[in-house]
């Protein structure tokens, strides 16, 4: 089994407390991620990693754990793009969103607030007959750590774009300091307001065709 980043394993470990609560039966599980040296920095995209750990954990049939109708998930390299893709996936009559009950998304304490911003729109642009509740859930928050790049908060400079952050996952594998969430919590409240007040890209497109 590749090595997951500790992130991810919380997460993880989230839908396996969601999944044995409500049973094989009436959950699916579907993952996201492709490949990026800032997050997953493997030669095998990031959601098959996933479903390996997850597999192992529940022990559960292989179609109950998938990747979504649309293959948009596979791809994924941003919180935007997944966004988009639960959009997609909900109007897509072939994917399970769009009968499903309730879309609960797992992310990260640190990461919640712009998660949530992204996925409501992206799901109030869904809006049909029956369209799904949607829930978000946070997992357990990165540990603290000390040790001699504690005070290190390069990686966190909005100003850099986190995909050429190559060391970004490293930080990710045993936890944080202080310091560090500290500049986390500052980074993720300028992606959000930047977000809001100026948004760009693949974002501005989606707000403005749907």
């Amino acid at each position: 089994m590749r090595k997951l980043s500790l992130l991810s394993i919380q997460r993880l470990e989230k839908c396996v407390q969601i999944a044995e609560l409500y049973g094989q039966s009436k959950v699916k599980i579907v993952l996201s991620g492709g490949s990026g040296q800032h997050f997953n920095p493997s030669d095998q995209p990031h959601y098959l990693i996933q479903e390996e750990y997850l597999s192992e954990r529940l022990k559960w049939n292989q179609d109950a754990i998938g990747k979504g109708a649309t293959g948009l998930f596979t791809r994924i390299t941003n919180t935007v793009e997944e966004a988009i893709a639960l959009y997609h996936e909900i109007v897509c009559p072939d994917s399970i969103f769009h009968d499903a009950n309730e879309i609960i998304v797992v992310t990260s304490p640190f990461h919640l607030d712009r998660s949530k911003y992204l996925m409501e729109i992206a799901h109030s642009k869904a809006i049909l007959k029956g369209c799904p509740l949607l829930s978000m859930v946070a997992c357990e928050p990165l540990p603290n750590r000390g040790n001699i790049d504690q005070d290190d908060v390069t990686f966190l400079d909005p100003s850099i774009p986190k995909i050429k952050q190559n060391y970004l996952y490293r930080y990710f594998m045993t936890g944080l300091s202080e310091k560090q969430k500290q500049a986390l919590d500052k980074y993720e409240e300028a992606g959000l307001l930047t977000l809001k007040t100026n948004p760009y890209g693949s974002w501005l497109d989606f707000i403005k065709q749907h």
